[in-house]
């Protein structure tokens, strides 16, 4: 439905400050994290337009355990 947050699941654990997103191409800042379900999250009032290219970048946290 219409008011049903759209979620991203990330295939791996991000380093939380290292999120990026930008939707066709332009910075995105409206989004939260969810730890709990390694997602990030747009709610209905800053999700991008049904169609809209989403790219989301990060470092893992993985890559960051010594």
């Amino acid at each position: 439905t219409a008011d049903t947050p759209v979620r991203f699941a990330l295939a791996e654990v991000p380093v939380v400050s290292s999120l990026a997103v930008t939707v066709e191409g332009g910075n995105w800042t409206a989004w939260t994290f969810d730890s709990s379900t390694n997602e990030l999250v747009f709610d209905d009032q800053t999700r991008p337009a049904l169609g809209a290219e989403v790219a989301i970048s990060y470092v893992s946290a993985v890559a960051c355990t010594i």
